[in-house]
C-alpha cells in the first residue's frame, strides 16, 4: 500500500520509511495512504489517529491493534 502510493519498489520500504525521511511522502501521498488504510481497515480513521500514522511502522502497529473482524473506527457503509 505504501510502496504503491510512493511509486517505489516494495523492497525499499521498511518500518522506518515515513514522512520525515521520504521525500516522495508528501501531503497528497499521505492522504492516498490514509484512504487505502481506511479501506483495508474497514472504517474511517479518526483525525487524531491519522496525524500519528507518519511511518510504515506506525501504520503496521495501527493495523495490528485492530481486533479481527472489527472496523478501525466506525463503519460508514450503513450511513
Amino acid at each position: 500500500m505504501v510502496a504503491e502510493a510512493l511509486q517505489v519498489d516494495p523492497a525499499v520500504v521498511g518500518a522506518d520509511t515515513g514522512v520525515l525521511n521520504t521525500e516522495a511522502w508528501d501531503s497528497i501521498v499521505h492522504i492516498n495512504i490514509m484512504l487505502a488504510l481506511e479501506e483495508r481497515a474497514g472504517g474511517v480513521i479518526p483525525h487524531d489517529r491519522v496525524a500519528g500514522l507518519l511511518s510504515v511502522g506506525a501504520i503496521a502497529d495501527f493495523l495490528a491493534s485492530i481486533p479481527a473482524g472489527r472496523p478501525a473506527a466506525h463503519d460508514t457503509s450503513t450511513a
